[in-house]
């Protein structure tokens, strides 16, 4: 599952300038039984730019910021972080409806007693969205 919230500001008809944070969840199973659940995140300043003023327009979305991975509900978890980006395109067939498809990516990492952990995040997104503005 991928959680996507944004929120900003449009100074122009066809541009939005915002703050985004992409989640994909998945669960994991350890081999010693028990599991958990991982949030594989992205909080970044991104960009929209639509190539028509209005519905029904193509458009191009980006942005980059900090890569996270964390498994938010065990009791003493630690966050890993590093770099990231998003980087996107998809159609608004009518005002305030759209569909995007996202590629995000991430290397978040951690260094502890001089080991290094590190992971290489790597997502596709698919989502349809309803708009407020």
């Amino acid at each position: 599952m991928i959680t996507d919230f944004k929120i900003g500001y449009a100074p122009a008809d066809f541009l939005e300038l915002y703050y985004t944070s992409k989640v994909s969840w998945f669960g994991v199973r350890y081999v010693t039984g028990g599991g958990a659940t991982v949030a594989n995140g992205l909080s970044a300043l991104g960009t929209t730019f639509y190539f028509r003023p209005m519905a029904p327009s193509l458009f191009i979305a980006g942005g980059l910021g900090l890569s996270y991975r964390s498994t938010p509900f065990e009791s003493g978890s630690q966050t890993l972080i590093g770099f990231g980006f998003f980087a996107g395109i998809g159609y608004e067939f009518y005002k305030h409806l759209n569909v995007e498809l996202d590629l995000i990516g991430g290397k978040p990492s951690r260094t502890k007693d001089g080991v290094k952990t590190e992971y290489n995040a790597l997502s596709v997104k698919l989502t349809v969205n309803a708009l407020g503005y």
